[in-house]
């Protein structure tokens, strides 16, 4: 990534400890490239889910499941404390429900896939946790697993391991490179 950022923004010839500088709409590239970055090192979570969403597709179990809390999230005083939460994408809700069945040591391997894929080490699931009991859920009947995240509070595991990958690889950037004050709000609601 650092290669390609160097090859796409100009080299500051003023001060010789810093060597590039992005304007505000070369830092929403940036963000780009990060994601770019981010979708072939998680490119094992993407095959999974594929190799496994048909599966999801006809299983009368899950999709029961998925329409009641749906229709429950719809009416009365739930639609109101659950409608962030189930405003995301359905499909999400989907592929939610399939990484909350891997086994501790299932996504640890994945995640570790992850960590060599960006040189990433700090992330690593708390001791004796799983993936259905580490995931800050919103569920009907069930209050908010909380969690102290400096990120945005994530919605499930995955979420997490984007946001902490995506900012690792931000701050690898930033501090590898000179970044003007940006004033865009996506970026900074994004960050």
């Amino acid at each position: 990534m650092e290669k390609y950022a160097r090859e796409m923004f100009k080299p500051l010839d003023t001060e010789a400890d810093q060597l590039y500088r992005f304007t505000e709409l070369e830092s929403l590239t940036l963000l780009s490239i990060c994601c770019d970055v981010l979708e072939t090192t998680l490119r094992p979570i993407h095959a999974i889910i594929d190799n496994s969403m048909s599966w999801f597709q006809w299983n009368p179990h899950i999709q029961e499941r998925l329409y009641k809390e749906y229709v429950q999230n719809q009416t009365g005083f739930t639609a109101t404390r659950y409608r962030d939460f189930y405003g995301r994408p359905f499909m999400k809700r989907v592929i939610h429900e399939f990484m909350r069945q891997y086994s501790e040591e299932e996504w640890h391997s994945v995640t570790a896939v992850c960590n060599k894929g960006v040189k990433f080490d700090r992330y690593q699931l708390p001791p004796g946790t799983t993936v259905v009991n580490f995931c800050p859920l919103k569920t009907p009947g069930h209050g908010i697993k909380e969690n102290n995240f400096s990120l945005p509070k994530p919605r499930c595991a995955c979420d997490e391991i984007v946001w902490k990958v995506l900012a690792h690889l931000y701050t690898v950037v930033v501090e590898s490179f000179v970044v003007k004050p940006c004033k865009s709000e996506f970026l900074t609601s994004f960050i």
